[in-house]
């Protein structure tokens, strides 16, 4: 029927520009998935205006909560957990 052929034409249409756009993200952003997190944070603030920042995220293996902590100046709760891991493991090595 033409009506389900339309609807089926428009999702992959959606499905094409979606995927130009993780190419296009991805061809800029070669070789920051060997970077460390702050690099690619970076790369998401600068292309911010360019594309939505969960695509960045999802692409770049960063999570969402974990670059707006960046973005604000704060810690994640990653790095919090990691913190006070360390400080008890030097607490402990010191004994």
């Amino acid at each position: 029927d033409s009506e389900h052929t339309a609807e089926e034409v428009r999702r992959l249409r959606r499905e094409v520009a979606q995927l130009r756009m993780d190419r296009d993200i991805l061809k800029k952003s070669d070789g920051l998935l060997r970077q460390g997190v702050v690099v690619r944070y970076r790369f998401i603030e600068r292309e911010r205006v360019h594309y939505p920042v969960t695509v960045l995220c999802r692409l770049l293996a960063v999570s969402r909560s974990s670059y707006s902590a960046w973005r604000l100046g704060r810690k994640s709760a990653h790095a919090w957990k990691s913190a006070i891991i360390g400080a008890h493991s030097r607490d402990l090595y010191a004994r």
